[in-house]
């Protein structure tokens, strides 16, 4: 019953996707590319009322894209409906590329409605190690500073 709320949540049907997974916090679910990605709006009232933290969306990056795939992550059970940038999810979802494509993936945005994400060069952006650590980088901007 899960799987079918959160379908209903996303406003997807099953063979919409090309994965669908699940780790101790949040779901994976691949879509079939980055336009789905970009495109998709949740109902995040439906997805308050699934049993787990998140739900990581991702997408391979378009041929014309400089990214190997993109990702848009929505936490509403735990009061935050969607994530402009998640360092969790990236945890989760660089691995998971990496296996899917090749061992040097580096280059890998996460999409939002506020533009931002994890960007990347030679310098910055995601080192991964299969059964390792992943190791994210680049820029930050504080937003609040709490006591």
């Amino acid at each position: 019953a899960r799987v079918e709320r959160l379908f209903d949540a996303l406003g997807l049907y099953e063979e919409d996707t090309v994965y669908l997974g699940k780790n101790s916090w949040d779901y994976l679910v691949e879509l079939g590319n980055q336009e789905d990605v970009e495109r998709l709006n949740p109902n995040i009232e439906i997805l308050k009322r699934i049993d787990i933290r998140g739900i990581m969306i991702t997408a391979r990056g378009d041929r014309d894209s400089p990214y190997h795939f993109v990702s848009r992550y929505f936490a509403p059970k735990v009061g935050i409906p969607e994530n402009p940038v998640t360092g969790s999810s990236h945890c989760g979802l660089a691995p998971y590329w990496t296996r899917k494509l090749f061992p040097d993936t580096t280059c890998h945005p996460q999409m939002s409605p506020w533009l931002t994400g994890l960007q990347c060069s030679e310098e910055e952006g995601v080192d991964v190690k299969i059964g390792s650590k992943v190791k994210i980088a680049g820029q930050a901007v504080t937003v609040f500073n709490a006591t």
